[in-house]
């Protein structure tokens, strides 16, 4: 079970789902039964031991985002250059395979005490053909309900 969550303290796991759900016990014990079985159909450990080699090459050559460094609070930072994204390029699944190895890889980064990181969106240039809401709320859906 808890090879599933990667490094998280299993103290810190938990206060955060109870947080997520307001201290309601029975609601963060089912978000955290789907988030288990969420990471095991999206494959996360397996995604994490491949590495870069699961992502398809030509959009990881992109440059679409990356991590780099530690913001002034010791965080990890992450870049997002959106301009890079044209709708339709890739797949919603490779693009999503994608975010997923960029927030586990940050997750692996994040030194105690803290849990979150640092997200720059870089909006130079941002046009209609760089927007794709199906993606938009995939990413949603994974960030609110599983992280």
């Amino acid at each position: 079970l808890l090879d599933a969550f990667g490094r998280d303290h299993p103290d810190e796991l938990l206060l955060r789902w109870l947080r997520g759900s307001k201290w309601n016990v029975e609601q963060a014990i089912e978000k955290l039964s789907r988030t288990f079985r969420w990471r095991q159909a999206e494959r996360i450990s397996h995604l994490l031991a491949q590495g870069d080699r699961a992502i398809n090459r030509k959009e990881l050559l992109k440059g679409k985002c990356y991590l780099f460094g530690e913001d002034r609070h010791g965080r990890p930072l992450t870049f997002i250059h959106l301009v890079e994204h044209l709708h339709g390029e890739f797949s919603v699944a490779e693009t999503t395979r994608l975010a997923i190895l960029l927030i586990e890889t940050t997750r692996l980064l994040m030194k105690r005490p803290h849990q979150c990181g640092t997200i720059v969106l870089d909006l130079k240039h941002f046009q209609r053909k760089n927007f794709d809401f199906q993606l938009v709320k995939v990413f949603l859906d994974f960030l609110e309900n599983h992280y």
